[in-house]
């Protein structure tokens, strides 16, 4: 009876190209000019988590000013 009552969530990761997509909307947004590969790079980094690519653009955004390269990231 327990089990009727429950909500059940499938959680899956973002995919890559879903978070290059949301990191390229912020930049476009912000006037920051990014590579794609440097926004591919963070996105494998962050494994599906868009809180954890959100947290290293971030990081590199202020390291690096308006303008992000892969060889930077």
């Amino acid at each position: 009876t327990i089990l009727s009552r429950c909500q059940i969530f499938d959680f899956k990761r973002i995919q890559v190209k879903d978070t290059v997509a949301h990191l390229q909307k912020i930049c476009d947004a912000e006037g920051i000019d990014a590579e794609g590969d440097a926004l591919h790079i963070i996105a494998q980094k962050a494994d599906g988590a868009l809180r954890d690519a959100l947290s290293i653009f971030d990081r590199i955004t202020s390291a690096s000013g308006k303008k992000i390269t892969y060889d930077y990231v």
